[in-house]
């Protein structure tokens, strides 16, 4: 399965396509103690599994973001659309630190995916914009919270708040579902997608072989993927994840048509409070990148106002993915289901004229007492000879 991942990004590459760009020496420079505490913010973003697919590199007085695609490659996403919704929260994330530090950053997006970076930030002139840093006392506290729902009602206001948090994002919409008949179909939805993932072999291991940690030793020597405490389940359905975990268990329920893992995901989605939808009007690496930028932005207002916050993104990827030109990783029969079931997401919505690109349940949900490490410091920021 493994075969065609990507080869861990290389120091003298990284370098090289930096300066293959042809920049100009900056008026004002990102120093080492800067970059340090940008990286240690940009490290707080999330990503599909706790992947953490990035790599900084100061180079010429400027931060260099690149794609550590080794991390996030997935045979469930061929054009790389997950990591690189995160990696627009990363780019949200170093901007609102930046901004809280008195530092005015311009992010520059490249237009195509390519081997160089995916954006690059330098430091400019003048006084950090009011929405630069009007969350970043929330960039550590930000989590997944997968506990149950406490209730089904949001403070008043939290909408309104949420889609003005999308204000200076440039073409995303926040579209949102709260009526409890569509929750439940969108909780089908997202349900009969999930058990689409756990039912294709290779969905399967990259989750249970690559992303959970069954210990805490474990979470705390790899200091990434998702430790299984953080999943919100009892005991019993840590013990019952185990089972799932062993392929001839899945080829048991695949052969008697149970649909036993579609109710977790379905249940979580129905119960919530909430159901919102970050849209562009393009899929191409600036509209990812933008995506990742605005769901931040909801996802850290979501969390200054006491609200928890599960992305429950799989209906939009694989359907996305079944929606590529032929041949599909995933059989006929699941291609032809995820690519109907993202429509009628979008129908849901009423999102026909945009993309859907990631999508939240938001809850009143009781406090985590775990919650993901990252990787250190050291290990995702590199400095040139120059830098």
């Amino acid at each position: 399965m493994d075969m065609d991942r990507p080869a861990p990004l290389v120091l003298k590459d990284m370098i090289l396509h930096a300066s293959q760009l042809g920049l100009a020496m900056p008026h004002q420079t990102i120093d080492a103690e800067l970059a340090k505490d940008l990286a240690s913010a940009g490290a707080l973003a999330p990503s599909a599994g706790n992947d953490q697919p990035w790599k900084l590199l100061l180079h010429g007085g400027r931060l260099f973001l690149y794609h550590e695609a080794e991390r996030s490659y997935s045979v469930l996403d061929p054009e790389r659309m997950i990591p690189h919704i995160a990696l627009g929260m990363f780019i949200e994330n170093v901007l609102q630190r930046a901004g809280a530090s008195g530092a005015q950053l311009e992010v520059h997006l490249a237009a195509d995916v390519g081997p160089g970076p995916i954006a690059w930030f330098e430091r400019v002139e003048g006084t950090p914009r009011p929405e630069s840093c009007q969350w970043s006392d929330q960039l550590a506290t930000r989590h997944t919270n997968r506990n149950p729902a406490l209730g089904t009602e949001l403070p008043s206001g939290t909408i309104a708040a949420l889609q003005k948090a999308l204000a200076t994002t440039k073409d995303t919409r926040l579209l949102v579902v709260q009526d409890r008949d569509v929750l439940t179909r969108l909780g089908s939805i997202s349900g009969a997608v999930e058990q689409i993932r756990f039912f294709d072999r290779q969905g399967h291991a990259e989750f249970f072989e690559r992303e959970v940690r069954w210990t805490a030793s474990e979470a705390s020597r790899t200091r990434d993927g998702l430790d299984v405490r953080t999943l919100g389940l009892p005991l019993v359905g840590q013990w019952a994840l185990r089972l799932a975990a062993k392929p001839w268990v899945m080829d048991l329920m695949r052969w008697s048509g149970s649909r036993a893992l579609e109710r977790p995901t379905a249940d979580a989605v129905r119960t919530a409070a909430a159901v919102v939808l970050v849209t562009v009007p393009k899929l191409d690496l600036p509209g990812r990148l933008m995506a990742g930028r605005a769901a931040q932005r909801v996802w850290l207002q979501a969390t200054a106002m006491g609200v928890s916050v599960h992305p429950v993104s799989a209906a939009i990827f694989l359907g996305h993915l079944a929606e590529l030109p032929p041949p599909s990783v995933l059989g006929d029969a699941e291609t032809r289901k995820c690519r109907e079931l993202l429509q009628e997401l979008r129908s849901l919505f009423n999102a026909q004229e945009q993309q859907p690109a990631f999508m939240m349940k938001l809850t009143l949900a009781g406090a985590t007492e775990v919650r993901s490490l990252r990787l250190p410091i050291e290990d995702i920021l590199c400095t040139s000879d120059e830098g």
